[in-house]
């Protein structure tokens, strides 16, 4: 009886120790497999644990960020230690941008907890971080379209309102010019306006393109013939400002669902940019064409399909395969300002231009099911980025045409 009651308490604390064994693998697994990121702080102000979704959110391994300080690893956009900041305080909220160690910021939903000892000092802090940054995106997205919406049908209403009478001021300059003798000075002035004109009707045909867009006539096509056609026409336009083309095709690109006319238009609107963006100083222009293999972009409305809405991908989205255009230039850049404004209409940094035609292109781009992004820094050239995917969109296509 001796024996076997000395044992029994060895046996309670190995079950116990097997218990708390079992139940930090299954805390363990949790924070795992959560989508928010969790960091832990000990009382010396030092990154103690960081779960996987910390790692993808502030984009660094484990091993760069344990026993790293907080201050230096919370970082929020203007400077300070994002646990510094609540130091005083037992738990705090709220959406704050935290600036990423390479410059880049991101939005997220912060929640601060703060363990107490028993004389009330800190034993250590535990932060709960979910990004929001996409969905602020999107949300700016949708208002902006929104504004871009009712900016379109005003500008439908504008641009028919005006072409009657641009036609009226157009067949008054051909009747005039048709009466004048050779050689009369009012023969200039005459077509002076038809030019005008004709300049004007080019901005009013541009306004009722961005209003409403055409409805793509796809088919299955490759890409390579109509992105060079777009660079054929403008390469001497290119050569004369001393600008030397380069393209980069893959070898066996698959064909994929497109309007080779709009995918022309594209491709000459983003070309004809960055020749003009490097007319002054010459310099040199890529344009590529490879297939990709990537996760959807977040996107809100990205087409008009009848059966296709908008929504927000989870990082776990599966791959996808898409053929990119990229056009490069070396030109002077884009300043933070140009960036987030150029697809808006109207936006222009040219005296002599509409500002319409990224606008255009981003619609066309979209009409596709496709995504276009631009990076570029002052004085270092741009890069625009255009994805076609290969997927056959959900539910059925506008005016589909069986491949030539």
């Amino acid at each position: 009886m001796a024996e076997s009651g000395s044992s029994s308490p060895g046996l309670a604390k190995s079950s116990l120790i097997r218990e708390l064994v079992d139940l930090s693998r299954f805390t363990e697994g949790i924070l795992r497999t959560m989508a928010s990121a969790v960091v832990a702080v000990d009382p010396e102000g030092r990154v103690a644990y960081v779960n996987p979704a910390a790692e993808i959110l502030l984009d660094r391994p484990a091993s760069d960020l344990l026993r790293r300080p907080a201050g230096e690893v919370l970082v929020t956009r203007n400077g300070d230690g994002l646990v510094t900041d609540a130091e005083h305080q037992e738990e705090s909220f709220g959406e704050v941008d935290l600036k990423l160690h390479d410059g880049r910021l991101v939005t997220v939903d912060a929640r601060l907890t703060r363990h107490l000892g028993p004389e009330g000092q800190s034993e250590g802090v535990v932060l709960l971080l979910t990004d929001r940054t996409d969905l602020k995106r999107a949300e700016q997205e949708a208002r902006r379209k929104e504004r871009l919406a009712s900016l379109g049908e005003l500008s439908a209403g504008v641009a028919h309102e005006i072409r009657n009478p641009l036609a009226g001021i157009a067949a008054g300059a051909q009747l005039l010019r048709s009466r004048l003798e050779e050689g009369d000075e009012r023969i200039r002035l005459a077509d002076m306006i038809e030019e005008e004109v004709a300049r004007l009707n080019r901005i009013v045909e541009s306004l009722l393109l961005f209003a409403r867009p055409p409805e793509p006539r796809l088919r299955e096509e490759r890409m390579e013939p109509w992105v060079q056609r777009a660079v054929d026409l403008v390469r001497e336009q290119a050569e004369s400002s001393g600008v030397k083309i380069e393209t980069a095709f893959s070898p066996g690109l698959p064909s994929l669902w497109i309007d080779p006319d709009q995918v022309v238009q594209v491709a000459l609107n983003l070309v004809r940019n960055a020749v003009q963006a490097m007319e002054k100083s010459g310099g040199t222009l890529q344009v590529g064409l490879r297939r990709v293999r990537r996760r959807r972009y977040v996107r809100n409305r990205a087409g008009r399909r009848r059966e296709e809405r908008g929504r927000l991908v989870s990082g776990r989205a599966p791959l996808l395969d898409w053929v990119e255009l990229e056009v490069t230039d070396t030109g002077p850049g884009l300043s933070p300002e140009a960036q987030e404004r150029m697809f808006n209409p109207f936006y222009t940094t040219r005296p002599s231009g509409t500002g319409l035609g990224l606008a255009v292109t981003q619609s066309i781009v979209q009409e596709h099911g496709g995504m276009i992004t631009v990076t570029s820094e002052p004085g270092k050239g741009t890069t625009v980025l255009v994805d076609f995917p290969l997927e056959k969109r959900r539910g059925p296509r506008r005016n589909p045409v069986s491949a030539r």
